[in-house]
């Protein structure tokens, strides 16, 4: 899937990787909505900033609130482990101005 809009995230952690040059690994949190009891629901997922966003993320910090410009959610499959990862593989980004609350 696709993202081409101003999905707006939360970084929780993130760090260089020590695996795939020129890319910064991240766990991000986004807004799903309410349940039926009124409380809010977040989804967390693992994301992997590269190209543009790589150099960008560099300077990011936990909690720091960003816009998805360009980026996209693939599944990887590990045949070993008979296991589905989903993630998230991010292009671009802006840091989300005070308008964009979390």
């Amino acid at each position: 899937m696709q993202i081409d809009s101003q999905e707006r995230v939360k970084i929780v952690s993130l760090k260089k990787s020590t695996k795939v040059i020129n890319t910064v690994e991240a766990y991000i949190s986004s807004y799903e909505g309410k349940n039926k009891q009124g409380e809010k629901i977040y989804s967390t997922w693992k994301c992997y900033f590269k190209g543009e966003a790589y150099y960008k993320a560099l300077e990011l910090q936990p909690k720091d609130i960003i816009l998805l410009r360009k980026a996209k959610v693939v599944n990887d499959y590990n045949y070993e482990k008979n296991k589905i990862y989903v993630n998230v593989v991010c292009y671009n980004f802006e840091i989300a101005g005070a308008e964009f609350g979390y």
